[in-house]
């Protein structure tokens, strides 16, 4: 009887040890199954990137061939990693029938080369657009606890880049905007002045020329006051433009132009004259 109890004690310790070995087995194989499963991620994302890369900013025969022997590469890797995970998964399948789990893994699916390796934004074959759906890659649980704080991290830089990018445009556009007004203004008044200064030798011809430099200057001064009605809602009046509108008062004579013609100078740098 105690022989019997020893042998059969001896056995349970034998298949005890059995079972712990195939327990550490399987501890192995499951890290190697999701670290695979995160090259496949990896490499995906990199080759949609080369592929909009190569779109947006490669034009001709060389560059797009080199562009594209990259990507076959990097294709290539997600091909082994997915004999890798293909592998660790059977590894596991074979083991979770001794050990009594079959079923309880959902996380390692068996993986369709065809079907499941493909990009976020990349339909199944023959899915429509409206019927997309992600790969089961991608839906895994822990996916997106790090990589999604990566990414919204990269979004936020990208849209910070923009909007400083774009407020810079519209100051840029405002200041236009400005010096448009004030050359405008500046220009009306030296017409203004063409007329005092200039003289012909008839009266009929400085008729003549005062009336055209009277239509130049009242030209300009309709097309600024145009141009402000319009701008009024996205361009404040500024210091600049009160100088501006003060070069072209109802009073100014011949002898404040060179005040003026410095004034602006001052405001709009390297204008050539007329």
């Amino acid at each position: 009887m105690d022989m019997q109890m020893g042998t059969v004690q001896r056995q349970r310790n034998t298949l005890q040890c059995k079972i712990d070995t195939w327990k550490h087995i399987q501890t192995l194989y499951t890290p190697a199954a999701g670290d695979a499963l995160e090259e496949i991620r990896q490499y995906l994302r990199l080759r949609d990137y080369m592929y909009t890369f190569k779109r947006d900013w490669l034009r001709g025969q060389s560059a797009n061939t080199q562009a594209q022997n990259a990507v076959s590469r990097v294709e290539a890797r997600a091909t082994a990693a997915a004999e890798k995970y293909c592998a660790a998964h059977m590894a596991l399948s074979s083991l979770a029938h001794v050990l009594r789990k079959v079923g309880r893994d959902h996380k390692h699916q068996v993986l369709d080369r065809k079907n499941d390796i493909r990009g976020m934004s990349v339909p199944k074959r023959g899915e429509s657009e409206g019927q997309r759906q992600l790969s089961w890659i991608w839906l895994v649980e822990g996916v997106g606890d790090d990589e999604d704080e990566v990414i919204q991290d990269i979004k936020w830089c990208k849209a910070r880049a923009r909007s400083m990018r774009w407020a810079e445009e519209v100051g840029l556009l405002q200041e236009e905007m400005r010096r448009v007004s004030c050359c405008l203004r500046w220009h009306a008044s030296w017409w203004s002045m063409k007329i005092v200064e200039c003289t012909l030798g008839t009266a009929a011809d400085n008729e003549g020329l005062g009336t055209y430099a009277c239509y130049q200057a009242q030209l300009r001064d309709d097309l600024t006051d145009c141009f402000e009605k319009k701008w009024a809602a996205h361009h404040p009046l500024t210091v600049a433009d009160t100088h501006c509108n003060n070069m072209h008062s109802a009073d100014s004579a011949p002898k404040s132009m060179a005040a003026s013609e410095a004034e602006l100078d001052l405001y709009l740098p390297e204008l050539p004259l007329p």
